[in-house]
């Protein structure tokens, strides 16, 4: 099982595997997380609740736009769900699914 950091926990824990390369002061630091060339952010699956959450909030407001825009009574939401994982796959972060966790592109994720 790998194990993924917040950018704060990499940049407290761990130090950066290409620090020496940089010289003492970057070693000093630590990991960069997110600030670094090298930082890999953890892919966010359809599984993920905040995920799973946003297709949700998606079907509702599509089955309520096309009941606004027809004035007949809206379908049920389940049947925009080709559409609304579409949406939210489109533009996550639009839709509040951020990920927050990842690893350096270097070292890999924690085994």
């Amino acid at each position: 099982m790998s194990q993924y950091l917040t950018p704060a926990e990499a940049s407290e824990n761990w130090l950066c595997p290409l620090a020496r390369t940089f010289g003492a002061a970057k070693a000093e630091k630590g990991c960069q997380g997110a600030a670094c060339a090298l930082w890999r952010t953890k892919k966010i699956l359809a599984s993920d609740p905040a995920f799973v959450s946003a297709v949700k909030r998606e079907m509702a407001f599509q089955a309520q736009q096309e009941a606004e825009q027809t004035g007949k009574p809206a379908k049920p939401s389940t049947s925009y769900h080709k559409s609304a994982v579409a949406t939210v796959g489109r533009d996550p972060e639009g839709h509040g699914v951020v990920a927050t966790e990842g690893y350096c592109g270097l070292g890999g994720p924690i085994t």
